[in-house]
């Protein structure tokens, strides 16, 4: 009995899942055999009386009632019809901001390549005027 315990234990709870999982399935396949071989102890459920099915759909639409499955599948239509109509234009949109925002990027990426290049530039042009007597002030009196 201990040492089925320490085993309990031990186990992850994700076996234990997989190990109740298995046995919640073998019983109802006993259950399924068992009923299968047993017809008589399933009763039969009884008969709907006739056009009940029409009689209930006809109240319903004498008082203007919508049943929820009606409802739902108008709301799920009118929002196939709201993406429909607006997939292109977001689309279309999501294109240009894409195009504005590469195009100033790589306009940004030239202007700074262009002032780094000018930076350099001046700093050659700057060393060649003053040679190699470059001096520093440093402040001392």
């Amino acid at each position: 009995m201990g040492q089925e315990r320490n085993n309990f234990k031990k186990c992850s709870i994700l076996k234990r899942k997989k190990e109740n999982d298995v046995s919640r399935e073998k019983l109802e396949a006993y259950l399924l055999d068992y009923m299968q071989k047993h017809p008589e102890l399933t009763p039969e459920p009884p008969s709907p009386p006739p056009e009940e099915f029409q009689i209930i759909m006809e109240e319903l639409s004498r008082r203007n009632t919508k049943l929820l499955i009606r409802r739902q599948l108008e709301c799920l239509n009118n929002c196939r019809r709201i993406v429909y109509y607006l997939h292109k234009p977001f689309i279309i949109v999501i294109m240009v901001c894409i195009l504005v925002s590469v195009t100033i990027l790589g306009v940004s990426a030239e202007k700074a390549r262009s002032h780094i290049m000018e930076s350099v530039y001046d700093r050659m042009d700057d060393s060649r005027c003053q040679g190699h007597h470059m001096t520093y002030n440093i402040g001392i009196p």
